[in-house]
């Protein structure tokens, strides 16, 4: 066994980088890495003064349990590269085919975001070991792709259960989707503050590890991931004019930010800017795929000129006025048939109706009336007779 364990650390060393393609850059790195891989995890600690297993767990590695951890972590790498052939084409970026045209392979360190997570969900030979590894990971400190994932999920599961709170609020009648939007932004940057990541990032690592996972993060982020995350962040910072939501200013900031990339760059954010929706809890996922239905309609509603024609637009197009209304972008509806559509949209989606400005008044079998000039029509009396049935 400490044969195969010297050869393991050889080959690290050999290339300069350890399986997940962490850095071996520094004669310290090196040393760390031999004592990491021969010594059990309880020298290993004193030696190098990063936190590893008490001498319970260091006992057993002399019976050759730590050969079971070298196991899963070699497994889950041959899984992944095993597999890399299967990801669907469109998920292949340019650089990484002009890789493959000279003759060279992907490794697992290649791989984007998009692509780690849909290996990560389609394979289970893969997810299985992954999970073993989590163990070894949370233990020694090691392999900063696992790493970042773990502190990321900590990071997600307080996010997530805030956003569930405010959806609730949505549901009960107590909060607008738009106060839904504002808590998620300001939870949004919680979750993106460094402050909050350090915290836990120390709780696995000693300072010295803390520093070297923030320069492997600078240094392995591919580049159509820094665009999705820079999208995002420009997606959920709404500027704000006089206090209030300036939703011209946020798109055309989004289109401004989308024509600096190249088109598979932005083909890759698009596959992506709804995906993280599937993690949430349930009422969060169910509001904010709500949203993404209703988005869909305001790339051509911002193309209308401001004032007028956006108005006219919206009595063309009730489907569009309901949308608007919907996400909070207006507060008025502009038609009758939008008005009945609006009732409709909320009651399919368990939306109470004193959320929406437009349907004051409102209640369970009996529509709003109609707005000055307007009249009732044979689509209202229709919806009000399936309310009543």
């Amino acid at each position: 066994m400490g044969v195969f364990l010297l050869c393991w650390a050889a080959i690290d060393i050999r290339t300069g980088r350890n399986f997940l393609g962490e850095r071996i850059d520094d004669p310290g790195d090196y040393l760390d890495l031999v004592i990491d891989r021969t010594f059990p995890f309880w020298a290993a600690g004193y030696i190098t003064d990063v936190p590893k297993a008490g001498w319970e767990k260091g006992v057993a590695e002399w019976w050759g349990l730590r050969a079971w951890m070298v196991q899963y972590r070699e497994q889950a790498r041959e899984y992944a590269e095993s597999h890399i052939g299967d990801i669907p084409d469109e998920m292949i970026m340019t650089w990484q085919k002009e890789k493959l045209s000279r003759g060279e392979r992907l490794s697992y360190a290649d791989l984007n975001n998009e692509q780690r997570a849909w290996l990560l969900d389609t394979f289970a030979d893969y997810r299985e070991a992954m999970g073993k590894v989590r163990e070894d990971v949370l233990r020694r400190g090691t392999d900063f792709q696992v790493v970042d994932k773990l502190i990321r999920d900590e990071l997600d599961a307080s996010y997530h259960f805030e956003l569930e709170e405010l959806a609730k609020g949505v549901f009960a009648g107590s909060h607008t989707i738009q106060d839904f939007r504002d808590g998620a932004e300001y939870q949004r940057r919680i979750r993106q503050g460094q402050y909050q990541r350090r915290a836990i990032e120390e709780q696995y690592m000693d300072e010295k590890r803390v520093k070297s996972l923030e320069r492997w993060l600078a240094e392995n982020e591919k580049p159509e991931d820094v665009a999705y995350n820079k999208y995002m962040e420009l997606r959920s910072d709404v500027p704000k004019v006089f206090g209030k939501p300036d939703w011209d200013l946020r798109e055309k900031k989004l289109t401004n930010y989308l024509n600096t990339l190249d088109a598979e760059t932005r083909d890759y954010i698009e596959r992506r800017r709804d995906d993280w929706i599937n993690s949430l809890p349930p009422n969060a996922q169910k509001l904010n795929r709500l949203i993404f239905i209703a988005e869909q309609v305001l790339d051509d509603y911002y193309a209308q000129p401001e004032g007028t024609a956006r108005i006219s637009y919206r009595k063309a197009n009730p489907d569009v006025d309901v949308k608007l209304n919907l996400l909070g972008r207006v507060t008025t509806v502009k038609s009758p048939s939008a008005r009945a559509g609006l009732v409709k949209w909320a009651d399919t989606w368990d939306l109470p109706y004193i959320i929406f400005p437009a349907l004051e008044g409102a209640t369970k079998g009996r529509l709003p009336a109609p707005s000055r000039g307007g009249s009732i029509t044979d689509e209202m009396v229709e919806e009000l007779i399936k309310q009543l049935k």
